[in-house]
């Protein structure tokens, strides 16, 4: 019946089926070895993607986004910068007039 553990005789059984038996019995454990290699690969690929996708965000998002904000400060404290300069000179000039 499938599924139904057997029981083998020592005395009725061939070397050979033994050694069939104990081969089966390494060939079970390789491949247990080899689904547990496989899934840790898999999840292994899946955090590449992930990780690729984070990069690609990066580079193409948010450095971009963050490279655009500090051109913008930068241009405001040049105008601000200006601003002050123009009211010093301004001042100056009151200042002597006075």
């Amino acid at each position: 019946m499938k599924g139904e553990l057997k029981n083998y005789s020592i005395l009725e059984t061939s070397q050979a089926f033994d050694l069939a038996i104990d081969g089966f019995a390494d060939l079970i454990k390789m491949l247990v070895k080899l689904l547990e290699k496989e899934k840790r690969l898999k999840v292994l690929g899946e955090e590449i993607i992930k990780t690729k996708r984070r990069v690609n965000a990066l580079e193409n998002i948010t450095i971009p986004q963050i490279e655009s904000d500090i051109r913008y400060i930068r241009q405001k404290l040049q105008e601000v910068a200006i601003a002050e300069s123009s009211i010093q000179i301004i001042m100056k000039k009151m200042i002597n007039q006075g």
